[in-house]
């Protein structure tokens, strides 16, 4: 369990500067708005005062884009469409995604900290190893989706559907934020953190929310015996619960 936030590697700048889609998203507008983040990065990055452009692309239709190792912090993709690109390691830290699919994506080492997925959709999307640290993930799909060995720290799926989501490996830090989330068939063998409740163990269409002791129970129950519940045991500390808001 880490001790700290962990920040987002840090880019390089000739590598960013030759980066280029491994593979085009077949939409003519989404190719096109991508091949100026292209050049844009050729212009900001070749010059005496780096700087990094800023992918803005709302409403973009990005699959079958492959765009593994792709330097996009901050992007703006709102309501795009990504359902099964691959962007492994890429980096999109406080990339904006609310409202966006990525169902059968593949963000495997990808650095999405502090990134807004709220309301995205990710269906059996993968993050696997990927830095989610102060992820908000509010209201997302992510049923059946890999986090397996993801950096959790501090991330918030409140009311999120994780259901046959897989956690195994992940580090959750201090404390991960699943209140109302539903998590029935998600796989948290073997973690160990605080978690902040109520959280819905309900599998047959109607809520079941446990939190407290039923809930540190529950755990336990299902191979994870070293969560504990916030205000349950050792709670998160008064500047790290204010973080969670």
């Amino acid at each position: 369990m880490s001790s700290g936030i962990p920040r987002p590697r840090l880019i390089d700048i000739g590598e960013a500067a030759r980066w280029q889609p491994h593979r085009w998203p077949r939409d003519p507008e989404a190719r096109r708005r991508l091949e100026e983040f292209v050049d844009a990065l050729r212009a900001g990055l070749g010059g005496p005062d780096p700087l990094f452009p800023e992918l803005i692309g709302i409403d973009l239709d990005l699959r079958d884009a492959d765009i593994s190792a792709a330097p996009m912090e901050n992007a703006l993709l709102n309501s795009s469409r990504l359902d099964g690109v691959v962007a492994r390691d890429a980096s999109l830290a406080g990339a904006e995604l609310g409202y966006a699919t990525l169902s059968g994506a593949d963000f495997s080492g990808a650095t999405l900290y502090q990134a807004d997925l709220h309301h995205a959709t990710a269906r059996a999307a993968v993050f696997r190893a990927a830095n989610l640290a102060r992820l908000n993930a509010d209201d997302a799909d992510l049923r059946d989706a890999d986090l397996t060995g993801a950096l959790l720290v501090r991330a918030r799926f409140v009311g999120a559907d994780l259901r046959g989501a897989d956690l195994r490996g992940s580090d959750l830090g201090d404390w991960i934020d699943l209140r109302t989330a539903k998590v029935a068939r998600t796989r948290f063998d073997g973690l160990v953190g605080v978690v902040r409740g109520p959280v819905d163990v309900g599998d047959s269409g109607r809520p079941h929310l446990l939190d407290g002791p039923e809930l540190t129970a529950w755990f336990r129950d299902h191979d994870a015996p070293g969560l504990t519940v916030a205000g349950v045991g050792p709670p998160p500390s008064q500047d790290q619960t204010g973080a969670a808001g």
